[in-house]
């Protein structure tokens, strides 16, 4: 088996759906009733909002050491047995084991959790809008805001590790195959995206966060195809004039087949696990050609982190890289934590100079 990618001009065979976005906030007159109502409302956005992505069962391998299957909420990452994507830092190269591999294959959730519906509020007015923060027993020293769809998520489970650390507070607004843009990227020209999208950089403006965090780029197919859509430098723009700092990470490689099915059939040495790398990655991410960025604006390019100079492997540092076909597994974006913290620290070194802004999400 062989692991392919989408063709230029191709449609992916199961594009990512827009979720249900025409869901209006009811306001009854009793109490009680708008209790129940807004719950369902919750239950409906969390529905529709980026959960775990999903590209078929994980099958048993036969013959598989039951040892060897190390659950992913007891696996400390990074760790000198699993570094991940430290492992393409430098320092002593770490054998790729099958029998070794984090998380097990059989692992079927290994994907960032949405929040809880009682860490999250409806934003009002505006179309349905969840904004969701984690509770913390402190007052946050900064405040952080995720922002757009399941690529920007991926990278919150490394986020809330060092949010614990420091105090700070992580703020998601999060809707599938809907990034962070002033347009509708993946479905061009849907209404209920745009308007999302309104919303978020509505609340963002209201909530004057220390850093926002979102994707830089889209569509890293092989060709390649990846590109900074102007409406992606329009939104940063917009949070530009409101003193708002952005860190814009590249987005990953998206693939016709989930490298975890390719591992399974083929094992994590076999060559056509590996893509080469020149096929996806421009040597030049697209959004260093382009003459107006904000410079509000940090770019955060983590493909040295997934990819050699050469291939983009299926394991790195004995982690599996992925997800599924196109999402990153929540076990490795938590190795790269020491990365984004080198990132982070010098944007996070000083809170923005804004007085005004209010501490606490609201409810």
């Amino acid at each position: 088996m062989t692991l392919t990618l989408t063709l230029p001009g191709r449609v992916p065979a199961t594009p990512e759906p827009d979720p249900a976005s025409d869901v209006a906030v009811p306001r009854p007159r009793r109490p009680r009733g708008r209790l129940v109502l807004l719950l369902g409302v919750l239950a409906v956005l969390l529905a529709a909002s980026v959960g775990p992505p999903r590209s078929g069962p994980f099958t048993t391998v036969p013959g598989r050491d039951a040892a060897a299957e190390v659950r992913l909420e007891r696996l400390p990452v990074p760790d000198p047995g699993h570094p991940g994507a430290l492992a393409h830092r430098g320092g002593p190269r770490v054998p790729v084991r099958p029998a070794a591999i984090a998380p097990a294959l059989e692992h079927p959730e290994d994907w960032v959790p949405f929040p809880a519906p009682q860490e999250c509020r409806v934003a009002d007015p505006g179309p349905p809008l969840l904004v969701c923060g984690e509770e913390t027993p402190w007052p946050p020293v900064r405040r952080i805001v995720v922002v757009g769809d399941s690529h920007a998520q991926q990278y919150s489970g490394a986020l809330d590790a060092l949010a614990a650390e420091r105090h700070w507070q992580v703020v998601r607004m999060l809707r599938g195959a809907c990034p962070f843009s002033t347009a509708s990227e993946t479905a061009p020209g849907s209404p209920g995206c745009i308007a999302w999208n309104a919303a978020a950089r509505a609340q963002i403006l209201a909530l004057r966060p220390d850093l926002v965090v979102t994707t830089a780029t889209r569509d890293v197919r092989i060709g390649p195809t990846e590109t900074t859509p102007p409406g992606f430098v329009r939104a940063w723009r917009e949070l530009d004039a409101a003193g708002i700092r952005v860190l814009a990470i590249r987005d990953n490689p998206r693939y016709d087949r989930s490298p975890v099915d390719c591992v399974r059939h083929e094992g994590a040495g076999a060559a056509g696990c590996a893509v080469p790398r020149d096929l996806l990655l421009s040597p030049v991410a697209p959004y260093r050609r382009l003459p107006d960025v904000p410079p509000n604006v940090t770019f955060f390019d983590p493909s040295d982190h997934l990819c050699t100079p050469t291939t983009c492997p299926p394991v790195v540092g004995n982690v599996l890289v992925n997800f599924d076909a196109n999402h990153l597994s929540a076990t490795f974006t938590r190795t790269l934590g020491p990365v984004l913290s080198e990132q982070l620290e010098p944007l996070l070194a000083a809170p923005a100079a804004r007085p005004d802004a209010p501490r606490g999400i609201g409810r």
